[in-house]
């Protein structure tokens, strides 16, 4: 029994760390955006299912014999692979250079293609494993009961995922991460053949299997199969809405793709631990409030800790229910590899809403209000159900049209949210970089008003209409903000024509364009294609750059890997100011704040130019980040914060890190500038590692 408990628990706790290890080593790749974890939990969940029906097609189609014979066999080619290819290259799973992107079109596709090429087979042979060994378990052992072999599956699995961020990111570096989990693997497939052998050998010797085998195992209706489907659906559904919501506002970050993976596992534990683990009453009562919350959270802003406390109870309400209810409905253990197949179909389909089809339906962020809905309507069909069957409880009726009521009533308030959004929309336009929307909205003073971009639920631009204050500054990019300050001191020194050259990582509105002169050169490098669209064309949103007296272009890709490439084609672009001014939401995609990022942009400044780094955020105090990064490169750094005023400036935070104190000693700086002081050890953050704890406000 041993070997089934261990390759149970080693299984999954490899399945699940090596989701976001992949996630880290590709984030960057990809411009950091939350859709990139996106993608890959479809991938993984798309290959669980796969795993579900080798496994589900092995049991139902093969003796138990034959079934140790040909996973013992799959087992063995995948382990001996790994194997190979980390004694080769040092790493099974580190992608190769040549899966790099050249260009950000097409980011799903080569995200799917990427994940296929590194991870495929030693994936798709451990999600196997929970089914399958479950199934050999109940052969060997008919008279226990493999679904506690589920529960321990999923404690593996959150051990694994709570292992990632807290133990594992911190103490090992990408590449040793890669090693630990292909030794890992090696390890599994020895334990994985011993209970194939295990299985091989047939029923456990003087085991009572006459009551297992003849007990009565009533074939699941299609209605059945159907809630199976659409319960997991709606869970896997609202996982990936939550996690997609917090990572705009806060990083992406693993930290914020396991706290809600670890939330959506624990459902699974304590709903499928045994009867008393999932009461309909509490949960329903629970499911109620925390609905009305979340409700009443798009519509006040209540700062990040009661932001995350809402969503997580969205998110642990919603799957508790759909996963409690799954265990209302789970079969006979004779149907087990059936139930198991559907309910990870179920998951895959809800990945697949939210990756694939949601982008294409929705010009907004609207799964998990999606999800919300469903779950309700899913419970007051099994209320009705229930209720039409022959000996129906007292209760179920009232409480069925209790659900009925609190459905309709969600639906309408999400719908009124829906049209008061839409006031003043000029357009809205979704990728898979996020969702920018611009609205029309009045400016007192002003009869023409102004048009302001979003991405996401952050203001990223506003630009007046009224002819004479179309070229005004606005938003984080005033003459007097940090980076209007620097631009102004380089072009004010005594050795320059006049004219500069300027870098910007991240186009937004397009605002700072409207600093340049004629002679200067503004390059913007911009990874959203929507965004680009924006601001160009015969009939742009924003007219910045069409305006612009500085000869201005688009550079399309992420800033850093454009920046990286141009470096070993070119050399230095040699700006005098270079901008980095990218978000993701009111994120700041961590790979654009590293120390080897930092480093970069410094290859491409000129021997005087300034480094500005636009840092203002809700939840995270990024000037220690930048500080440490600042103290281990030798660069001078001051802080420069504005106050938000009555010409269409909002405060803002910027850093400027330059190679020389001289650089930054003009008083247009130095007079207003704070210190730039690392005193905080946890944010000296790398490409290997970031501590996300400690840059908390």
């Amino acid at each position: 029994m041993i070997l089934f408990l261990l390759a149970t628990l080693l299984g999954s706790f490899l399945l699940f760390q090596v989701q976001p290890l992949m996630g880290r080593f590709i984030l960057p790749w990809f411009g950091g955006t939350p859709a990139v974890w996106s993608t890959c939990m479809l991938f993984f969940q798309a290959l669980l299912l796969a795993g579900y029906a080798y496994s589900h097609a092995l049991v139902s189609r093969l003796p138990l014999r034959r079934q140790a014979v040909v996973h013992g066999g799959l087992v063995v080619l995948v382990a001996l692979l790994v194997a190979s290819l980390t004694l080769a290259s040092g790493s099974a799973l580190e992608p190769r250079e040549w899966l790099e992107p050249e260009d950000s079109a097409w980011p799903i596709p080569r995200i799917l293609l990427l994940l296929t090429v590194t991870v495929a087979a030693p994936y798709f042979v451990l999600s196997a494993t929970s089914p399958l060994v479950q199934a050999w378990f109940s052969r060997v052992f008919p008279s226990l009961s493999p679904y506690r072999l589920y529960v321990l599956s999923n404690v593996g699995s959150l051990v694994g995922l709570l292992a990632y961020p807290f133990l594992v990111e911190p103490g090992l570096t990408l590449a040793s991460q890669a090693l630990a989990w292909s030794v890992g693997f090696v390890l599994f497939g020895a334990l994985m053949i011993g209970c194939a052998r295990k299985a091989g050998k047939g029923v456990e010797p003087g085991a009572d299997t006459g009551a297992a085998l003849a007990s009565p195992a009533a074939s699941p209706t299609r209605v059945d199969k159907s809630l199976w489907l659409a319960l997991a659906a709606c869970a896997s559904t609202m996982l990936l809405a939550v996690t997609n919501r917090l990572c705009q506002d806060v990083a992406v970050t693993p930290l914020l793709w396991v706290l809600p993976l670890s939330v959506y596992l624990l459902t699974f534990i304590v709903t499928f631990s045994g009867t008393r683990g999932y009461s309909r009453p509490i949960w329903g009562i629970a499911l109620t409030l925390a609905s009305a919350a979340v409700v009443l959270a798009q519509f006040f802003r209540l700062g990040m800790v009661l932001d995350l406390a809402v969503f997580t109870a969205i998110l642990l309400t919603v799957c508790m229910v759909c996963h409690g209810e799954l265990v209302r409905l789970k079969p006979h253990p004779r149907h087990l590899t059936s139930f198991y197949l559907l309910v990870s179909a179920g998951g895959a389909l809800g990945g697949g809403f939210v990756t694939l089809l949601a982008p294409i339906l929705y010009d907004w962020y609207w799964e998990y209000q999606a999800a919300l809905v469903g779950t309700w309507l899913l419970l007051l069909l099994v209320l009705f159900r229930e209720a039409a069957a022959a000996t129906p409880s007292r209760t179920l009726r009232p409480a069925a049209w209790g659900v009925a009521m609190a459905t309709f009533a969600l639906a309408g308030l999400l719908a009124y949210e829906q049209i008061d959004r839409d006031e003043g929309l000029v357009v809205s336009a979704r990728s898979f970089y996020g969702v920018s929307t611009v609205f029309q909205i009045d400016v007192p003073g002003s009869r023409d008003g102004a048009r302001v971009l979003f991405h996401g639920t952050t203001r990223h631009g506003v630009q007046f209409q009224h002819p004479a204050l179309k070229m005004r500054t606005t938003a984080y990019y005033g003459t007097d903000a940090g980076v209007g300050r620097a631009l102004r001191s380089v072009r004010g020194r005594p050795d320059r024509s006049g004219s500069i050259r300027v870098g910007i990582i991240g186009l937004g509105a397009g605002t700072l364009a409207a600093q340049g002169r004629s002679g200067d050169s503004f390059r913007f490098y911009e990874i959203d294609e929507e965004v680009i669209a924006l601001s160009s064309g015969p009939e742009p949103c924003f007219t910045f750059l069409r305006d612009s007296q500085a000869q201005t272009e688009v550079v399309l890709g992420d800033g850093r890997v454009s920046l990286q490439k141009e470096l070993a084609r070119t050399g230095s672009d040699r700006f005098d100011v270079l901008a980095v001014d990218a978000f993701s939401g009111d994120a700041v995609p961590v790979h654009l704040l590293t120390v080897e990022a930092v480093r970069l942009y410094v290859a491409h400044l000129a021997a005087d130019g300034i480094l500005a780094l636009h840092v203002t955020n809700k939840y995270l105090d990024l000037t220690c980040v930048l500080a440490q990064a600042a103290s281990a490169l030798g660069l001078a750094g001051a802080v420069v914060r504005s106050p938000a005023d009555n010409r269409g400036h909002d405060p803002c935070t910027w850093i400027l890190l330059a190679q020389s104190p001289a650089a930054l000693s003009d008083p247009l700086i130095s007079g207003v500038a704070g210190p730039l002081v690392p005193d905080i050890p946890g944010c000296y953050w790398t490409d290997d590692h970031y501590d996300l704890f400690a840059a908390l406000r």
